[in-house]
């Protein structure tokens, strides 16, 4: 008898697995950066706290690298928790 052959089964693994939801959160953490360096570039001669390009540039940067660290921890959490799920299946085909 042949074998089932599931050719979407990596992408199941991968959506389940919260790939899809960590290279969202790392896109959206990149843009942010690029429009906060921007934002800074556009009147970095005026460089005082009243400069608001500046001081929403600086705050886009901060902003990106906290998207990015949430998602990082996001997906290792959900990681964790597909790991644990199918260490679960594993132990139950085996008994």
């Amino acid at each position: 008898m042949a074998a089932k052959i599931y050719p979407f089964k990596d992408r199941k693994e991968m959506r389940e697995n919260g790939n899809y939801f960590a290279l969202a959160l790392t896109t959206i953490a990149w843009v942010v950066l690029i429009i906060g360096i921007v934002l800074c570039l556009v009147r970095l001669s005026d460089f005082n706290d009243r400069n608001m390009y500046l001081m929403a540039g600086i705050g886009c940067i901060v902003g990106s690298i906290l998207i990015y660290c949430i998602g990082g921890f996001l997906h290792v959490t959900q990681t964790k928790k597909f790991r644990e799920a199918n260490d679960d299946v594993a132990s139950k085909r085996k008994s």
